[in-house]
This record gives C-alpha cells, sequence and structure tokens, in this order.
C-alpha cells in the first residue's frame, strides 16, 4: 500500500489554519488577563474607599453624644491622599451621611450614615443615591434684598440632590407661589414685586422624594422707582421746544435733563421742577435735542431715581 502524499497547497493551508487558531488562543488569553487586571485594579480602588469611610464612620459614630453628632466632625473625618470625604450633618444633629470619593477614579463612590452595616459601605453618594428622602434644610438665611429680588441661603440637608425654593406674598403658601429648583445651597428669586413683603421656604429632594420644608423667613423687597411715562417734545421754534409728560403718583418734583449728546456726556443741561410741562428756550438752531426725566418721590431722592427712556426733539430751521 503506498503512503498518502499531501501536496505543499494542502500543507500551507495546514498550517495557515493552525496559526489563526494560535493567534486566536493567544487573543483569548491576552483579552481575559486584561479582563482580570482591570477587575483587580476596580477592586483596589473600591477596596481602597470602603477600608477610609469604613474607618472614618466608626469615628463619627464613636464621637456621637447620647445619639447626636455634633455639626463639627471628629478630627480624624477628613479627605485623605487617596480619598476625598465629603459629610453632612442635620441641623438636630440626629442624622448624617458621610461619602468618599477615589481621587484617582471619580466614579468609584460610597457612602455610609448611622444605619449603615459597620463594615457594608453602601454605593454611591449620599444624594445620588441615597435610600431614603433627604432631612430638612437647616439655617435658612436672607442673603440680600432688591429692587423685585429676594436672595437666600441655607446649609446642606443630609441625602439631598437638588432643593426647591418657594416665594409667596401669601403667608399660607396657596397662592402667588414663586417656585425655582437648584443643586446648590443659594438663590436668587427675581421677577418679585417691589416694596412688597415676602415669605419664603426651602425643601430638599432626591430620587426618594421630598423633605419637609424649612421654617419661613420674611423679607421686605425694595421699592422700584415709578418712572415717568408719556414724555413729549414739540417744537415751538428755530429756538424754543415744549416738554411734557405724565405725572406721576406720589412725585414731590421732577429732574429734566436734556443735551443734543444722545449718551448726556457733552452739554447737559439739568434743571429741577414741580410742573409736568413747559418750555425750554435759547436753543441751537434746527438741532436735536434728547430729553429725559425722573420722579423724586419720598422713597427716591434726585440722586436714586431712575430717568425715563430718552425722547428726541429737535427745532425748527
Amino acid at each position: 500500500m503506498q503512503p498518502t502524499i499531501i501536496s505543499e497547497p494542502q500543507q500551507n493551508r495546514h498550517i495557515v489554519l493552525k496559526t489563526i487558531l494560535i493567534v486566536v488562543i493567544l487573543a483569548v488569553i491576552a483579552g481575559v488577563v486584561v479582563l482580570v487586571m482591570r477587575n483587580v485594579h476596580q477592586a483596589n480602588l473600591e477596596n481602597t474607599v470602603k477600608t477610609e469611610l469604613i474607618k472614618q464612620n466608626k469615628l463619627m459614630k464613636a464621637a456621637a453624644k447620647n445619639n447626636v453628632y455634633s455639626a463639627t466632625v471628629p478630627s480624624g473625618v477628613k479627605t485623605t491622599d487617596t480619598v476625598s470625604i465629603n459629610v453632612t450633618v442635620s441641623a438636630s444633629g440626629t442624622a448624617y451621611c458621610i461619602d468618599g470619593t477615589n481621587k484617582q477614579d471619580a466614579k468609584v463612590v460610597f457612602h455610609m450614615d448611622k444605619s449603615t452595616p459597620d463594615n457594608e459601605p453602601a454605593k454611591g453618594n449620599c444624594s445620588d443615591n441615597a435610600t431614603v428622602a433627604p432631612l430638612v434644610p437647616s439655617d435658612v438665611a436672607l442673603g440680600s434684598v432688591g429692587a423685585g429680588a429676594v436672595s437666600l441661603t441655607w446649609n446642606k440637608a443630609p441625602y439631598a440632590a437638588s432643593y426647591t425654593v418657594q416665594c409667596t406674598t401669601d403667608k399660607a403658601f396657596i397662592s402667588e407661589l414663586k417656585s425655582q429648583t437648584t443643586t446648590e445651597t443659594s438663590i436668587t428669586l427675581s421677577d418679585l414685586a417691589g416694596n412688597t413683603q415676602y415669605y419664603c421656604r426651602v425643601a430638599a429632594g432626591n430620587s426618594i422624594g421630598q423633605s419637609a420644608w424649612s421654617s419661613t423667613i420674611e423679607g421686605l423687597t425694595n421699592a422700584v422707582s415709578v418712572l415717568p411715562t408719556e414724555l413729549k417734545i414739540t417744537t415751538i421754534s428755530s429756538t424754543q421746544l415744549h416738554y411734557s409728560w405724565k405725572a406721576v403718583p406720589g412725585a414731590v418734583s421732577y429732574v429734566v435733563e436734556y443735551s443734543p449728546d444722545i449718551n448726556f456726556v457733552q452739554d447737559v443741561v439739568q434743571f429741577t421742577t414741580t410742573a409736568t410741562s413747559g418750555d425750554v428756550m435759547n436753543l441751537r438752531v434746527y438741532t436735536g435735542y434728547n430729553f429725559h426725566v425722573k420722579a423724586v418721590t419720598a422713597q427716591f431722592d434726585a440722586d436714586h431715581a431712575s430717568f425715563s427712556e430718552e425722547i428726541l426733539g429737535r427745532t425748527a430751521k
């Protein structure tokens, strides 16, 4: 019986297939090695955060007096070279939440509170991964009051992902509500009425729900200067113009300015009057003059009242 002879093309084909098989096996092995190394690295990052968080959470619990936690956290509860630590304590001191973030990878975050098992940090931060509704924001304060605006500040609430602020002229918070949401611990509500008493409050929220409302604070917005309206300029002659406007309730006088300069920088003439109409004379022939006027009231003197819009008048040729 004669031996089987394998042709050279067949031999080459077998070599190619064998080579491909070897390459595939090596690629699979390399992929598995990379995946294992990646998982080990991820586990190391997580363990670094967990270990630090467990240690610092024990310090928080140990520092409590009669189950009340101080707003001033223990000195050992702080950010380290590898883990960023953030602690929020409730206004009553009966609750807190501490979260840790790996400085190498900000996605590696865990948190703990007084109810968390001692050696089992929960994944995620105190806000976005909370398992309870947030607590009430504390120390709500009036930051500033302006003409038609109110600014508020407050302390961060445990488990809060966002805050809702309400301001209203209705002390019962039933009508005329102005609401706004923020992730910060301060906000300015604008488009409010001037010289008006407003009542404001803040609530915290997250994916679980919303806290109760904070205590109510109140503030009086500044009065808004009332601008004269219906300002009109009529040509009388080549050197004389007539002015008039609608009277402003409560005005004790008016300040009038006119100038050929639209920016009121050069050749500005200013005078005070109690009338709402009159004439200006000795003007230049066939020249445009810009006029505006402001009302002086008990709330706004001549330095603080606002000018009306400018109106252009022109003398005759």
